[in-house]
């Protein structure tokens, strides 16, 4: 009876101090959470005001018009999508652009886009997976008389499958398109650009955890998305912003379908009925994205999430293990 007695009594201190260990670690970690989050806001609003403090354009001396250089902005992937869409508000919208210069593997579709745009615009057929295609971009801003306003890295390719269904050539394009050519052309743009110019990347809502079935592009936007972070911090002493964009799937656009398109299906009558991602539920439209897009960068964001579930996915992904978001991810693109 005495036994039972102090094993009982010994159980109950052994449960009370798990239970302290376990508030402290709540109330310790909470702690993190909150401290980190307002040095994290102040130091958001520090760089907010570095940014702002001159960039005015007149601010830092620069003067186009009396120079002779023409501003311009250079968007890859502009043939279709949201590059194309990026195009056509920048047009509308953006003050102090000279010319636009569109490079897409597609010729006739960039004359085309071309053909809508009320500024002039210099075509670039360029193929970015190839590494001759930047030094030919490199050579043209050599020669011209240029200084890039706004460079937009739309360019990118996404392929849905495993390890057995993507072939080794399609999962090299997506690495090259997606990290290697953004990166080769942010670095011969650099040169050409001065305080209050922008760099807007083309990262995904897909950088934010690892997906199955849609890995690579998924690891190789991961790699955009923290280099862009990264070149901000290191462009910040000359007051050149950079935009870490992450969007949604875009119903409007052909990213969804080339996507689904790969070789091992390429022969079946509906290439799109064994895809492994079975839903693209709540897409948005690109030219909303765009729009978004646009006052984002122009305001000096970050990051720009343009849309409610790419926002969330952000979010809860900060906060939510791994290993968790994994496996909710297996659930909902079975659905």
């Amino acid at each position: 009876m005495l036994y039972k007695k102090i094993s009982f009594t010994s159980g109950g201190v052994c449960m009370q101090v798990v239970h302290s260990v376990f508030s402290w670690f709540i109330r310790f970690c909470g702690s993190i959470f909150v401290y980190g989050a307002i040095i994290a806001a102040v130091l958001v609003l520090i760089e907010r005001i570095l940014y702002y403090a001159k960039k005015d354009k007149g601010a830092s001396g620069h003067d186009s018009s009396e120079s002779g250089t023409r501003r311009i902005t250079l968007i890859t992937g502009a043939s279709s999508g949201l590059g194309r869409k990026l195009a056509l508000e920048m047009d509308s919208n953006e003050p102090g652009i000279d010319e636009f210069w569109l490079i897409a593997r597609r010729k006739e579709r960039l004359e085309e886009l071309a053909s809508e745009l009320h500024h002039p615009s210099h075509i670039l057929p360029l193929d970015l997976t190839k590494a001759e295609s930047v030094d030919t971009l490199a050579a043209e801003l050599k020669k011209e008389n240029v200084e890039v306003g706004v460079l937009i890295n739309c360019a990118g390719l996404g392929k849905i499958g495993n390890y057995r269904t993507l072939t080794v050539e399609e999962n090299n394009r997506m690495i090259d398109l997606n990290d290697r050519a953004a990166v080769d052309v942010t670095m011969v743009s650099i040169p050409y650009m001065q305080q209050g110019d922008r760099i807007i990347e083309i990262c995904s809502t897909a950088g934010f955890q690892p997906l199955q079935h849609f890995n690579v592009y998924a690891a190789s936007k991961r790699f955009l998305y923290n280099y862009s972070r990264a070149l901000r911090l290191e462009l910040l002493p000359r007051r050149i912003s950079v935009l870490a964009v992450c969007p949604y799937w875009m119903k409007d656009t052909e990213f969804i379908s080339t996507a689904q398109n790969v070789k091992s299906r390429s022969d079946s009558a509906d290439p799109q009925a064994n895809s492994p991602i079975r839903n693209f539920a709540f897409s948005t439209r690109s030219d909303r994205a765009a729009a978004r897009i646009m006052r984002h960068s122009r305001r000096g964001y970050a990051v720009s999430t343009p849309g409610l579930i790419c926002t969330l996915h952000r979010f809860f992904g900060k906060l939510i293990p791994t290993e968790t978001m994994l496996y909710i991810w297996e659930g909902f693109r079975r659905l």
